[in-house]
């Protein structure tokens, strides 16, 4: 149980409305430098969608649901 406990606090990266809102705050975050470069047509069309369903299905992360809000873990820490 020690264990379990330890791993949702470190792998925890918070709730969100969307597993997409998740990718784009991710995104945003990593990668604000690299996208200041882009013209905005580029930037608006980055596909956070398909991100985020690229970093579950590629096992980066998992998420629960609970009351409407999405919980983010990164898969493995």
């Amino acid at each position: 149980m020690e264990g379990a406990l330890r791993y949702m606090e470190e792998a925890y990266c918070g709730e969100y409305d969307s597993l997409t809102d998740y990718a784009e705050q991710f995104i945003d975050d990593c990668y604000a430098d690299s996208l200041k470069g882009l013209p905005e047509f580029i930037r608006y069309h980055i596909d956070y969608e398909g991100i985020a369903r690229d970093m579950e299905l590629g096992g980066d992360v998992f998420t629960l649901e609970f009351e409407g809000k999405v919980h983010v873990f990164y898969a493995c820490i």
